[in-house]
């Protein structure tokens, strides 16, 4: 005596797949921010009042109106207190702040154990040299010396002005 009402118990329902897809669903796993309610996928944890609880807030509008803009806090944010990220891992998103454009300084070519990386820029001999491997210097990386480790700065040229463009026919 078979009930039908029994096989369908056993069998997963329209619902529970529902439910399984919506579990790994990344909206599914936000958080809120504690100040605005925003639903968030990253979200900064830190100390914000006397009371020192620790606090998740949304990195747009809350995190600079709490910090000042600035991890360590602003002046007159004497509570702040920077704990780190909080990230949705199943979104595809990032809590890395994103990496600062080097200072393209020229240094004075140095041959005693300076430590070179890529695209450091050098003066030696009147004349610019960018490093093209990382490198310790020595007497025989000096740049002009035909080593690898160098080659000639060559700045790209700006746009050519519209004095230039013009081409008369005589």
């Amino acid at each position: 005596m078979d009930d039908p009402e029994q096989e369908s118990i056993g069998s997963p329902s329209a619902t529970t797949k529902k439910a399984s897809k919506r579990s790994n669903s990344p909206s599914s796993h936000r958080k809120p921010c504690d100040l605005c309610y925003k639903m968030c996928d990253v979200l900064v944890r830190c100390r914000i009042d006397e009371t020192l609880i620790w606090h998740l807030v949304c990195t747009s509008k809350c995190w600079k109106q709490v910090s000042g803009g600035e991890i360590d806090g602003g002046p007159g944010k004497s509570y702040y207190q920077y704990g780190g990220m909080w990230k949705n891992k199943l979104a595809g998103v990032s809590a890395k702040k994103p990496k600062q454009k080097k200072n393209s300084l020229i240094r004075e070519w140095n041959k005693y154990g300076i430590r070179y990386v890529m695209n450091d820029k050098v003066k030696h001999a009147g004349t610019i040299w960018v490093c093209r491997r990382s490198h310790k210097s020595s007497e025989t990386t000096i740049p002009d010396l035909g080593c690898t480790y160098w080659k000639e700065y060559e700045k790209v040229p700006d746009e050519p002005s519209d004095a230039e463009n013009l081409h008369v026919d005589t």
